[in-house]
């Protein structure tokens, strides 16, 4: 991909992402629409009220899947900012594609929390995961060298006559 088509896709993905924020994420249990922002909040609420269960010493391996995923989904919007915001700077750093990978596989974790909490996805959840994978997958990065700077030394060495060798690299 060109790096063009990489700006697009990071920019138009981070623009979709935001616009998910602004429909219907999901309906609850009673039929009633959720907004992204009041379902990207919930997960870190429903934490919190997990972790007071487990103080109170709830029956915590009754809803194990529940009480995972919750953390998990927790963690989705702060993870992915992260990785939108550092990408760009460092687009091949171990710790982002980690990230890049791990984002991904965190999503699923939603479906489990519609499962137990009898939620029904909108398109605003869709929308929200393909901002994402269009963010994640750009693989966008602000410095990325031009051709002229990407040329290995072995490339450039190779473009110089045998003259030009002999000086730059000493005789052993």
């Amino acid at each position: 991909m060109s790096r063009s088509v990489r700006a697009i896709l990071y920019s138009s993905g981070l623009l979709i992402y935001a616009a998910s924020f602004f429909m219907v994420a999901h309906l609850d249990f009673v039929g009633k629409p959720v907004s992204g922002f009041e379902a990207a909040g919930m997960p870190g609420v429903m934490a919190t009220i997990l972790i007071n269960d487990l103080l109170r010493r709830a029956p915590f391996f009754l809803r194990f899947f529940e009480y995972a995923a919750v953390f998990a989904v927790a963690f989705i919007n702060p993870i992915f900012l992260m990785c939108a915001v550092l990408s760009p700077f460092r687009p091949g750093g171990r710790g982002l594609l980690a990230y890049r990978v791990f984002v991904p596989l965190m999503i699923p974790f939603c479906w489990i929390i519609f499962h137990y909490e009898n939620y029904f996805p909108r398109a605003g959840h869709f929308v929200w995961i393909s901002g994402m994978l269009f963010v994640l997958a750009s693989g966008y990065s602000i410095n990325q060298p031009g051709p002229a700077l990407a040329a290995t030394a072995a490339e450039q060495l190779d473009k110089l006559s045998s003259e030009e060798r002999e000086k730059r690299i000493p005789a052993t």
